[in-house]
C-alpha cells in the first residue's frame, strides 16, 4: 500500500520532508502581519497551529485515531 502523503512518518517517528498539511490558510494582514493557520497530523494527533510573520505563536493538538485522508489507523504501530 502506497504511503499516505498526510500521516506517513519516517521508521524513527519524525516527519519527513515530501509530508503535506492538511490544511494551509492565508488569514490576511493584522497589524502589518502575516497571519496563516495551518494542520498536520503528528503520529495520532491533529496539530492545528497559528503563525504570524512565518513565526509559530500557538496551537492546539487533538487526539485522533484514524487519518481523515487515507483512513489508516494511527494508534496501530507501524
Amino acid at each position: 500500500m502506497k504511503e499516505c502523503k498526510f500521516c506517513h512518518m519516517t521508521p524513527d517517528g519524525d516527519i519527513p520532508e515530501d509530508r503535506k498539511n492538511l490544511f494551509m490558510i492565508d488569514a490576511g494582514q493584522l497589524f502589518d502581519c502575516s497571519v496563516l493557520l495551518f494542520g498536520a497530523i503528528w503520529k495520532d494527533e491533529l496539530a492545528v497551529f497559528m503563525g504570524i510573520n512565518k513565526t509559530e505563536c500557538g496551537g492546539e493538538q487533538i487526539k485522533i485515531h484514524y487519518c481523515p485522508m487515507c483512513g489508516r489507523d494511527l494508534t496501530e504501530e507501524k
